[in-house]
Parts: structure tokens; C-alpha cells; sequence
């Protein structure tokens, strides 16, 4: 088959103009798009506002700056690659250290997203109105697990 030069560059300058656009979109995110996108790929069918999920971001950068730094490799690498990063085959493909990482920055998102919002009573059974209360740190507010059950008096806690 014989390709005239004009139409091989033509094609040429089509599909690097397609990776660009593409990929400005995926290089411009922010961190809080990426919290939000990790949550969004862990729970594909969350029903929650946008602006609870972004406040949720917002305070997650802003409380869990150790994770941040810890996984600021993770973060460069979803803040490039996008939301193709949650697809199975792509994370089969990728070195075992990086899927690691990602995986261990997914848990940690996770972990705080379930204990701040009331993800255990509505989400996990199935219940509309996924809310967020507060940014759970137990650091910063002591007693804030929503899962602890403490008697109504004191004394009858018993000691382990």
C-alpha cells in the first residue's frame, strides 16, 4: 500500500496533536482530582456529592501530609498516566514496586475515606446518602472512630 508523504504527516501531526490533548488533560490534574479518581475506580457506584468528595480531598492533603510524601512517587505516576492507571491490565504491565505503591496509597485513601464519612452504615448496606462528616484522625480527634461503642457510664468499662 503506498502513502502519499502529505497523508503520512498528516496522520502524523493528527495523532500527536490527539496524545497531547490527551495527555495535558492527565498532566493537569490535581491532587485532589486523583483522591477523588482513586476513590471513584475503589467504589465505581458512590453516591455522594461533589462537593463532599472534594472536601474530603481537601482535607486529606491537608491532615496526611506523611502519606502524601511517602507516596509522592504514586502520586506522579497517577497524576500522569490518569485514570487508565486502575485498569487491571495496565497495573499487570507495570513494575511490582510502583503497583505496590499505588495499591498502598488506594488502602490509605480508602481507609480514611470509610472512617470519615458514614460509609458503614449506608454504602456497605446498600443504603442511599453517602455523607461526609469529618476528616478522621484519631491524632487530631481522639475518640472520633465511628465504629468504638463505649458504655453510657464509665465504670462499667472493664480493663484488658
Amino acid at each position: 500500500m503506498n502513502v502519499s508523504r502529505r497523508v503520512f504527516l498528516g496522520a502524523g501531526v493528527a495523532v500527536v496533536a490527539a496524545a497531547a490533548y490527551s495527555g495535558a488533560n492527565f498532566v493537569m490534574r490535581t491532587d485532589d482530582d486523583i483522591i477523588i479518581g482513586v476513590l471513584r475506580a475503589v467504589f465505581p457506584d458512590m453516591d455522594m456529592s461533589e462537593q463532599d468528595l472534594t472536601t474530603f480531598a481537601h482535607e486529606f492533603l491537608e491532615h496526611d501530609k506523611y502519606t502524601i510524601e511517602k507516596y509522592a512517587a504514586a502520586l506522579k505516576g497517577l497524576r500522569v498516566t490518569g485514570p487508565i492507571v486502575f485498569e487491571e491490565w495496565f497495573r499487570d504491565s507495570m513494575p511490582r514496586r510502583v503497583a505496590y505503591l499505588l495499591e498502598q496509597y488506594e488502602r490509605e485513601v480508602c481507609t480514611k475515606f470509610i472512617m470519615s464519612t458514614n460509609f458503614l452504615d449506608t454504602y456497605a448496606q446498600n443504603k442511599p446518602g453517602l455523607k461526609y462528616r469529618h476528616y478522621f484522625d484519631p491524632y487530631d480527634y481522639p475518640g472520633s472512630n465511628p465504629l468504638a461503642r463505649f458504655p453510657a457510664d464509665v465504670n462499667e468499662m472493664k480493663m484488658l
